[in-house]
């Protein structure tokens, strides 16, 4: 089954109610995919999240299969950083959610390609 990998900036639009973003998830969901995300998303969506909020992330998170770190995704974020951190800028979360798809054979959404130059990985900016 193929897997689709969220980056923080599209479930940040479906909690918004975006029908762009909502659409897309559904489209996966229909087409069978296995829906992810980095356990760095779940970070970042908390660090933003309103008090109150947390219970509502996470259960909306439950609903993903969150990839946390193991050797072979921190080796291959390690690669990008040297390869990417001084030509494009990226940052160790953008690094690592880049291997967590790279590792997962996934295909990364974003709204940010830029901060994914990485010709190893697919990298989708849906809308």
């Amino acid at each position: 089954m193929k897997a689709a990998l969220f980056d923080t900036s599209i479930l940040i639009d479906y909690l918004k109610d975006k029908p762009e973003a909502t659409s897309l998830l559904d489209h996966c969901l229909k087409e069978g995919q296995i829906l992810t995300c980095s356990l760095l998303t779940k970070v970042e969506l908390l660090s933003g999240a309103r008090q109150g909020e947390e219970k509502v992330l996470q259960d909306f998170l439950d609903a993903f299969d969150r990839i946390g770190l193991d050797d072979n995704i921190t080796e291959a974020a390690g690669r990008y950083m040297s390869l990417y951190r001084k030509s494009h800028g990226i940052n160790t979360a953008d690094a690592i959610i880049a291997a967590s798809t790279l590792v997962r054979g996934a295909v990364l959404y974003t709204l940010n390609e830029r901060h994914f130059p990485m010709n190893d990985i697919k990298v989708k900016k849906p809308y």
